[in-house]
């Protein structure tokens, strides 16, 4: 059979060509290979293994299995949204209790520093401010009255002294006069007294002296008698009775006489006591005296101590008010200046109001606490996009790399930056049917041409990935094969 003969001859004759060789038409070659006529030649072509079309395939998918492990450049298409940065964002809050009464600026508004944002109604702060007037009115006035009675003060504190000056004055001058009643200078009044009573005693010596004259011519008189008598009886007869009775009443002239000086004697001696008791009765009315000024003058003491602390008192009350009125004018003055600052609200920052019209409506005209938010403003020099990236490339996703920000409003350059922060989690987009990724990039907006709220295109460049894994990735992002996560 032909298809037996072909090996064999392939084998005796193993440098010629293989029986897959392409024969020209018209060619002897064939003929020359197989010494057999042109048909037999044909026939055993056509019967041969494919080993051409096998190399073919096998080199093209070879080729295809190179060019697919080529890295190609890779990236993340995504839409994103200018947002203020976390940092730039500010809060206005209430500063003082009360209510907006009118707003001066408008959702989106651009802000300088300064700008006059809302008008404040304070109610709370007024009353208080009025109560601290009356305070500070009330303790004014009592302070005035303080300060009057001060000179009031001094003036009794300085009579009072007096007072005490002279109580003490006599006090000392009494209590000299009794430490003299017993001196060499004892008090006018009682020298006098002691005068009259030396007097009086000198008088008393000299009745005293004539009473012993006299008390001896009395003794000469009874020896005269005793003798007449004597020689009456001697000589047997009387003698002159007369002379007898004259001795007789001499003698009882001289002892007359003697009683009328002793009796003189007596009264001196008791004008003598009456002196001393006159002396005692000046003694012991001084003494009564310096109890009496001493009492007097502890009486004057108390009340110049007590005139004092009542100047003391006022003084310190003085002080206290003062201090008071000093301390109520300073919180007045923190309150007024507080409700002026407060009544407008100003911006601190330059930037754009971010908040809505809905949340400045709700704000308008109700009361609010101290603190509460107003309002929110952001500094927009710098901005953020916030990229949703679809969940099938949150894997080769990597901080740093280079985002490229094109915007859709018209004459606005391209921005390049890089992704600074990738959320943990994922979220669903706005059709809730796909979660996405939000990825972060800072962008500087120096003239302030970008707004928060605007709508972008980003580009997320990722590592190069070979062709087959980019083919891949595109028609499982096609078909929607991955599962959310």
């Amino acid at each position: 059979m032909t298809t037996n003969l072909t090996p064999k001859t392939q084998a005796a004759n193993p440098s010629n060509s293989s029986p897959l060789k392409l024969v020209k038409p018209g060619s002897n070659s064939a003929v020359k290979a197989t010494d057999k006529p042109p048909e037999t030649a044909i026939v055993t072509e056509k019967k041969s293994f494919p080993y051409r079309g096998i190399l073919i395939a096998g080199g093209i998918l070879i080729s295809l299995g190179v060019i697919s492990q080529i890295p190609v450049s890779n990236s993340v298409r995504s839409s994103g949204t200018l947002e203020p940065t976390r940092n730039s964002r500010q809060l206005i809050y209430m500063k003082v209790p009360g209510s907006i009464t009118e707003f001066q600026i408008e959702p989106g508004e651009i802000l300088k520093t300064g700008d006059i944002l809302a008008l404040v109604s304070t109610p709370d702060l007024d009353k208080e401010i009025d109560e601290k007037q009356v305070q500070l009115q009330e303790k004014h006035s009592a302070l005035e009255n303080a300060k009057e009675q001060i000179p009031i003060r001094e003036n009794q504190v300085e009579q009072a002294e007096l007072a005490v000056e002279s109580v003490r004055n006599r006090l000392t001058n009494i209590q000299d006069e009794v430490e003299t009643f017993s001196s060499v200078n004892p008090p006018p009044e009682v020298k006098k007294l002691a005068q009259e009573i030396a007097a009086i005693d000198k008088k008393i010596a000299g009745i005293r002296s004539e009473v012993e004259s006299l008390e001896k011519r009395v003794e000469v008189v009874g020896e005269d008698i005793s003798n007449y008598e004597d020689a009456s009886n001697e000589a047997g007869h009387h003698l002159s009775k007369k002379h007898f009775h004259d001795l007789l009443d001499k003698q009882e002239s001289f002892r007359g006489e003697i009683e009328r000086k002793l009796a003189e004697v007596e009264e001196l001696e008791a004008q003598i006591s009456a002196k001393k008791a006159e002396i005692e009765t000046f003694e012991k009315t001084q003494q009564e005296k310096l109890a009496t000024l001493t009492d007097e003058l502890g009486e004057k003491q108390a009340a110049a101590e007590t005139a004092r602390n009542q100047l003391s008192a006022t003084q310190e009350e003085v002080i206290h008010l003062q201090k008071v009125v000093d301390t109520l004018t300073i919180n007045l003055n923190k309150l007024e200046t507080k409700r002026n600052e407060n009544k407008i609200l100003r911006a601190n920052q330059a930037g754009i109001v971010i908040s809505s019209n809905e949340e400045l409506v709700k704000n308008k005209g109700r009361k609010m606490q101290e603190n509460e938010v107003v309002m929110d403003i952001a500094d927009i020099e710098t901005l953020q996009v916030v990229i949703n990236a679809p969940q099938a490339d949150s894997d080769i996703i990597q901080m740093g790399a280079k985002v490229t920000v094109r915007f859709k409003e018209p004459g606005l350059e391209p921005i390049i930056t890089e992704v600074e922060k990738i959320d943990q989690e994922m979220i669903a987009d706005q059709s809730g049917q796909k979660r996405v990724l939000r990825v972060r990039a800072k962008m500087e907006n120096p003239g302030e041409e970008l707004r928060p709220g605007a709508e972008v295109h980003a580009k997320i460049n990722a590592p190069k990935i070979p062709l087959y894994q980019k083919i891949q990735r595109e028609l499982l992002k096609v078909l929607n094969i991955r599962k959310y996560r």
